[in-house]
């Protein structure tokens, strides 16, 4: 469809190498309308498609070379009241030995074993699946010990969070402004193609799950 043709195009030039996120996002968004339009989908399918694929392309390009991968991919699936409720936890976890104890490290320090990070998410409300978190060991323990510690996992996912976070309002911005072009030019008034513009920027945020002040910036 639309969406896998844009999100190939994007997926190419970033493979190729130095490839920006904006033009990630801008040949990923300008394959799923040409796509779209071949196919003759209605604008708000078209409007989908750039956008999904401009997130994923955009997203793909601020996170090339990625020294965390799995790590990077956690991060771009939460969103922001997840990281603060993540930022949280760790202040807490510096309180007393009661609260270590209750929050899930068992050890009572600021290193934890897989078990123990799980059980952290788990508070939160995330459920990360094993082979997830034993991803993240591999990628972390740099001593091999079994243990990691959260303050700099922590710290290593909020900069993955928020390279993700910045991707994605590029994402939106291309996506609308492209799709706001493609509408101008099929013979749509300017208002008709402010909107579609417009949609297409706001399910860009929507799917790279940006803070409502971030998705309103993109959407005026």
């Amino acid at each position: 469809g639309a969406r896998a043709a844009g999100t190939a195009a994007g997926q190419a030039v970033v493979d190729a190498g130095n490839c920006s996120v904006a033009k990630a996002a801008e040949v990923a968004s300008k394959a799923a309308v040409k796509a779209a339009k071949a196919s003759g989908l209605p604008p708000h399918q078209a409007a989908e498609a750039a956008a999904a694929a401009a997130v994923k392309c955009a997203t793909r390009a601020a996170l090339v070379a990625e020294a965390f991968p799995t790590v990077a991919e956690v991060a771009r699936q939460l969103d922001m009241k997840i990281m603060i409720d993540l930022r949280d936890e760790m202040h807490r976890r510096h309180m007393t030995a009661d609260d270590l104890e209750r929050r899930g490290d068992h050890d009572r320090n600021d290193l934890l074993t897989p078990g123990e990070l799980k059980d952290v998410f788990s508070s939160v409300g995330v459920d990360v699946h094993d082979d997830t978190l034993r991803d993240v060991f591999h990628e972390m323990d740099k001593d091999g010990n079994g243990r990691i510690c959260f303050p700099e996992f922590l710290e290593t996912l909020e900069q993955r969070h928020s390279a993700t976070q910045d991707a994605g309002r590029v994402a939106a911005a291309v996506a609308g402004k492209v799709m706001g072009q493609a509408a101008a030019e099929s013979g749509d008034d300017p208002e008709q193609a402010g909107e579609v513009a417009g949609s297409a920027a706001a399910k860009a945020a929507k799917d790279a799950q940006l803070t409502e002040e971030h998705a309103a910036e993109c959407t005026v």
